[in-house]
């Protein structure tokens, strides 16, 4: 089931009660848990015993627990091994924190392959307080739906969801299959995909997470530090990257980005099937980034599967009370750290602003948003100084800047203090807009904004 607040998607995993407790694994070795073998570890708690894994194969489960009794490694270390492998679940959750004081109670670390396959058919999963470090393979976990969609649930997944978890030098989370640019169909749809307070830090994988075609997505809550920073890894830190690459449509929303180079976000922005959908992007902040913007919106490319309106159509975006601060920086006058190599954008190629907006079929709108020290290789873009603007429109169809977007040079003259809270005076505090109908949910820090006169920015006061 699903509810709409705001046109954001929530998802709301069923509750089961669980008939009976069955404890497993004996500490080491390659564990499976298979509902087909023993019929008892459905609608069940399963409890694995601490110790050191190689692998742990979970398949044909429905309306279980999973949880950890004790610490639970998985260290899978030969090459081409998952170290988890997940198949055939339903309404099941995998748990971290089943142990008192342990609050990564699953940890999969120095994986030389991959940490997490996911094939057969999911429907309703739920990971929480897992721990990934040290997943050498550029993608640390796999979704594989190899089912062509026909526009209805059964040829989907319904339901994946990871809260709490830690991704610390790792690969990205990869969605495999989605759009077939050669067909006109989409292969492994994946429905309501929520990431909520997970943390992405010290890696290189130019994105952390690659949805390619999602219907529904919700990405909150969540922290990127430290990503894209090896300057060494010529291959991917200098690419047109993004902490999060979605192709289309859902929320993002309340997230955290900081020392990174690429998007937070760069949106791909369809509904599948007829009906126009919507894309939030609001509270999010975003610092320090080398090279590129917070957001990117724009329709998919000229793929066959999009060439006919029949099956799927645009959505309208809305992009809302962002701040970001000091991006573009170490992408001057084709200079990198030094490096001279050609890697770096040309002067006057490309900018970093807090959106950029390419032709998405819909509305895009604008409003309440702030952009400091935000830097460009030559400080002017098509005539208009940096100082006047918050977006970059590569393709001015169907946009909207309704108002109320601010572009500063310092934190001072926002009026911000080191915590991105509004000081006393601001110049940002009770200036925006408000617009009837349009959403205006509470701040990033969960204070409720004005009805009248909001404040500009991530943070309402």
């Amino acid at each position: 089931m699903k509810k709409i607040i705001f046109g954001t998607l929530l998802l709301l995993l069923p509750f089961f009660g669980f008939a009976g407790i069955v404890n497993v694994g004996i500490g080491s070795g390659n564990l499976v848990i298979d509902g087909n073998v023993n019929s008892s570890l459905n609608s069940a708690t399963i409890n694995i015993l601490g110790g050191t894994y190689t692998t742990i194969t979970i398949q044909n489960i429905s309306n279980s627990l999973i949880q950890n009794n004790g610490t639970v490694n998985i260290t899978a270390s030969a090459p081409g091994i998952y170290a988890w492998s997940i198949s055939n679940l339903t309404n099941t959750t995998i748990q971290g924190n089943g142990t008192n004081g342990v609050r990564f109670g699953f940890v999969t670390h120095d994986i030389p392959f991959r940490a997490m396959q996911f094939t057969g058919t999911i429907n309703g999963f739920l990971m929480k307080y897992c721990k990934f470090q040290k997943c050498l393979d550029g993608y640390s976990i796999v979704l594989t739906n190899s089912v062509t969609w026909n526009g209805t649930s059964a040829t989907a997944w319904n339901g994946i969801s990871f809260k709490y978890c830690r991704f610390d030098s790792c690969g990205r989370i990869h969605q495999y299959n989605g759009i077939n640019v050669s067909g006109n169909n989409f292969i492994g749809v994946i429905k309501n995909f929520e990431l909520f307070a997970d943390t992405f830090t010290n890696s290189t994988p130019g994105f952390t997470v690659w949805l390619n075609g999602v219907d529904g997505f919700n990405i909150h809550g969540c922290k990127w530090q430290h990503i894209n920073q090896d300057r060494t890894n010529l291959s991917t830190a200098y690419n047109d990257n993004g902490m999060v690459f979605a192709l289309g449509w859902g929320s993002f929303y309340n997230n955290y980005s900081y020392d990174v180079q690429g998007y937070q976000v760069r949106c791909w922005t369809v509904s599948f099937g007829i009906t126009v959908k919507q894309c939030l992007f609001y509270n999010n902040i975003a610092i320090n980034h080398r090279k590129y913007s917070l957001v990117e919106v724009q329709w998919p490319p000229s793929y066959p599967v999009f060439a006919s309106m029949t099956s799927n159509t645009y959505t309208n975006n809305y992009i809302f009370h962002n701040t970001i601060d000091s991006a573009g920086n170490g992408a001057k006058a084709g200079v990198l750290d030094g490096i001279t190599n050609g890697l770096a954008s040309p002067p006057g190629t490309f900018e970093s602003n807090l959106a950029v907006i390419y032709g998405t079929g819909g509305n895009t709108y604008l409003y309440n948003n702030v952009a400091i020290n935000v830097v460009n290789q030559t400080g002017a873009y098509n005539g208009i100084t940096l100082a006047d603007k918050v977006y970059n429109v590569e393709t001015p169809y169907q946009f909207s800047d309704r108002g109320g977007n601010k572009v500063y040079l310092t934190k001072t003259a926002a009026g911000f203090n080191n915590n991105l809270s509004l000081i006393t005076g601001s110049p940002l505090k009770a200036a925006g807009i408000h617009i009837s109908g349009f959403p205006n949910p509470p701040d990033f820090k969960g204070q409720p904004r004005s009805n009248t006169t909001p404040s500009i920015g991530a943070i309402e006061q």
